[in-house]
C-alpha cells in the first residue's frame, strides 16, 4: 500500500510540474478519455496514432510521434493530453515548448534560458509549431534544430538515456499543395533532420498527416475525466 501511495505521489506531482509548463491553464485538464468525451473521433488517424503512442510507451523507449497537419486540427490539445496521461503515469519529468519560444529563449540569454533548460531536463516533450518558428537575423535555426532532434538525450540515474518527443507542426513532409515541406523549412540539413525524426518514430509508426477535411477541425477538449 505505501509503494502504491508513493507512485500516485510521484506521478501527481510529475502531471503538476508539467502542468507547470503550459501556455494556458484550461490545457491542464486534457486528456484521452476528455477528448473522447468531448466528441473527438476516436477512429481518426490523430486519436488512433496519440492512442497507440501512449499504450506502447516505456520509458527510455525514445520514440518520436509526429503530428502534422494545418491549424486547428487538434494536433497541439491532443499532444498536450498524451504528454499529461504519461506524466502521471510514469512519473516522469515533462514538459512543453513552443519551438520558437525555445529558439527565443535562448538567445537571450543560452547560459540561463529557461526553455533550453526545461529541454535539457525533460524525458517527455511536447515541441510545439516546429517549422513555423520565426527567421532570427544571423542565427542557424536548422543546424540548432539538427542538434536538439538527431540524437536527443537526457540524464537518468547516472547515464543517457534516449529523450521521447511529440512534435506538432503545420507543415507536411509531402505537401500537395504549393507550400514548403516541413524539409524544406530547414534547408540544406532539412532532410537529415526529417530522416531522423522518421526513424525515431518507428518509420512511421506514430507518423499522422492530416488531410484539410479532417473531422477533427476546431475540436475543443473538454475537462479530465
Amino acid at each position: 500500500m505505501a509503494a502504491a501511495n508513493s507512485r500516485q505521489v510521484a506521478g501527481d506531482n510529475a502531471l503538476a510540474a508539467a502542468q507547470a509548463t503550459l501556455p494556458y491553464t484550461a490545457w491542464r485538464e486534457y486528456s484521452l478519455t476528455s477528448w473522447v468525451a468531448a466528441g473527438g473521433n476516436q477512429q481518426g488517424g490523430l486519436y488512433q496514432t496519440v492512442a497507440a503512442y501512449v499504450r506502447s510507451f516505456q520509458p527510455g523507449m525514445g520514440a518520436t510521434m509526429l503530428l502534422l497537419g494545418k491549424s486547428s486540427r487538434g494536433k497541439t490539445g491532443l499532444a498536450v493530453a498524451g504528454m499529461l496521461d504519461l506524466a502521471s503515469r510514469f512519473a516522469l519529468p515533462c514538459a512543453f515548448i513552443s519551438a520558437s519560444d525555445l529558439i527565443d529563449d535562448y538567445l537571450q540569454n543560452w547560459q540561463q534560458a529557461k526553455l533550453y533548460q526545461r529541454w535539457q531536463r525533460a524525458h517527455i516533450v511536447v515541441l510545439d509549431d516546429l517549422g513555423m518558428q520565426r527567421n532570427f537575423k544571423g542565427f542557424d535555426a536548422a543546424g540548432f534544430f539538427s542538434s536538439l532532434l538527431t540524437a536527443p538525450s537526457v540524464a537518468h540515474k547516472d547515464q543517457r538515456v534516449p529523450k521521447s518527443l511529440i512534435i506538432t507542426s503545420n507543415r507536411l513532409i509531402n505537401p500537395d499543395s504549393g507550400e514548403p515541406s516541413l524539409m524544406e523549412q530547414f534547408g540544406d540539413l532539412g532532410e537529415r533532420i526529417i530522416e531522423r525524426l522518421f526513424e525515431r518514430s518507428g518509420a512511421g509508426n506514430y507518423l499522422v498527416e492530416l488531410p484539410d477535411d479532417t473531422a477533427e477541425e476546431n475540436l475543443r477538449l473538454g475537462r479530465r475525466a
